[in-house]
């Protein structure tokens, strides 16, 4: 997971950035006192359990995919005037180098998300005119022993949605990553297909 930035700052160009803790071994004895065990190397492979990280470590993890390795380090936007963009600073691109036999397999299946029928993310996209390829995730706030139903919780602990996106699907050139806390698959995927209507629109792929 140290290919994809994780357990590093992303260096992006705000104060004050922690590095997210890297689920290992020695960092569970460390921290929880426990032994690791295969449960634990499960969850984590999902990304759930003791991960904790942003939406900007995901989305600069999320970038190195589709580039099979190549990844910008992420920068605020000061302004945008006569359609060109300004930016706080300059920033180098990190090279690391993945297996595209599996990048690809991956982003292929991402493809499937918006595109086939049996996607999670089919009916927001599926009248589209273009190629993307989705992510849909969740976010759970807390963990029961037992299984819940998320509808039977008040509104302050139901889980956050996720989604993940790239434009498009042969040459991307835009990532997006959004977190709805508390929020709805359908809705989420709603917002998301209002950003990349508005981005084939008005040409900026």
């Amino acid at each position: 997971m140290k290919k994809f930035g994780y357990g590093y700052k992303t260096g992006i160009d705000l104060p004050y950035e922690k590095s997210n803790p890297l689920p290992t071994k020695k960092w569970k004895n460390k921290t929880h006192k426990h032994s690791w065990y295969i449960g634990d190397t499960i969850s984590i492979g999902i990304g759930q359990s003791y991960w904790a990280i942003s939406p900007i470590q995901m989305n600069k993890s999320f970038i190195n995919l589709i580039n099979n390795g190549a990844t910008n380090t992420p920068q605020i936007l000061k302004k945008i005037s006569n359609e060109k963009f300004t930016f706080l600073r300059n920033k180098t691109i990190n090279f690391k180098k993945l297996n595209k036999t599996y990048t690809n397999i991956i982003k292929f299946s991402m493809k499937g998300v918006a595109l086939k029928k049996n996607g999670t993310a089919y009916k927001n996209f599926k009248n589209i005119k273009y190629k993307i390829a989705v992510k849909s995730g969740t976010a759970q706030l807390f963990s029961l022993k037992n299984k819940y139903n998320n509808k039977n919780l008040t509104k302050n602990l139901t889980d956050h949605t996720l989604m993940n996106l790239f434009i498009p699907y042969e040459k991307p050139k835009i990532a997006i990553t959004i977190i709805l806390e508390h929020g709805e698959s359908m809705k989420i995927g709603n917002i998301m297909r209002k950003i990349t209507d508005f981005i084939v629109k008005n040409k900026l792929i």
